[in-house]
């Protein structure tokens, strides 16, 4: 991942994301035992702050009357596989899941395209998870999805256990490291890289250079540092870290 800059509050970037095929979480329609939304999970957040809570607000104002009166009085079961705060894209992909079922079931005529605008209201990496794509190339401040036809390496996860804060991470990248960087070698290299498969990236790179959230994930929790082992790169704002599989981890 490159961060090219600031588009107002948010971070424009330039980043190739994969679908992790064996990893995921589990959701399903249940009926409300209130009569009103809501989830279902072991999450401990309020359910005001979970992501699928976010997406059904944001969709509430593209649909009839009708159809919102039938959203309110579902409820949503939610089995998690995938860690908080991992940098997995658990909470995007629940949003986008979210999305993708109520179009299904009420037999929205929002378009993909659409559904990826509510989307971005949620959370930049939303609208990757709507589109379905195995590999893309994600830009702007993630509401650019481009598919990229490669074939997906198979990659091997090691979970730290620690629930990095993805606006700690950034705001860590904003205050530390983006007044130094050189953006117009940023944008240069971010090119190189959207045009390169993801097996031919990661052999180029050190875990430093193919993610600018890796550093300042560093600098709030340096317990990371006893995961960071040769061959193994970091994925998103953290904490967990990723290798192509078989390779050497020593």
């Amino acid at each position: 991942m490159k961060i090219l800059g600031q588009k107002g509050s948010y971070h424009e970037l330039a980043s190739r994301f994969w679908r992790v095929e064996s990893l995921f979480d589990e959701m399903e329609w249940i009926e409300s035992s209130s009569g009103s939304f809501e989830i279902r999970s072991t999450l401990s957040c309020p359910v005001e702050q979970n992501s699928i809570y976010k997406a059904k607000e944001a969709l509430l104002p593209r649909l009839k009357e009708s159809e919102r009166r039938e959203i309110e009085k579902r409820g949503i079961s939610l089995q998690k596989r995938i860690p908080e705060g991992a940098g997995l894209g658990g909470g995007s992909s629940n949003a986008a899941t979210f999305l993708l079922m109520a179009k299904e079931s009420l037999g929205l005529s929002l378009s993909l395209e659409e559904l990826a605008e509510v989307g971005e209201r949620v959370g930049a990496d939303v609208p990757f998870f709507v589109f379905g794509y195995p590999s893309a190339n994600v830009r702007g401040i993630g509401e650019i999805v481009e598919p990229f036809e490669e074939n997906l390496m198979e990659v091997e996860l090691f979970m730290s256990g620690i629930i990095a804060n993805t606006a700690r991470v950034y705001e860590a990248f904003r205050t530390s490291f983006l007044p130094k960087l050189d953006l117009r070698w940023q944008r240069q290299e971010a090119e190189r890289w959207l045009e390169s498969s993801g097996e031919t990236i990661l052999q180029s790179q050190d875990p430093l250079s193919l993610n600018d959230l890796y550093a300042p994930a560093l600098l709030l929790y340096p317990e990371l540092g006893e995961y960071a082992h040769t061959g193994r790169f970091f994925s998103g704002s953290g904490s967990t870290f990723f290798a192509p599989a078989g390779a050497n981890r020593g």
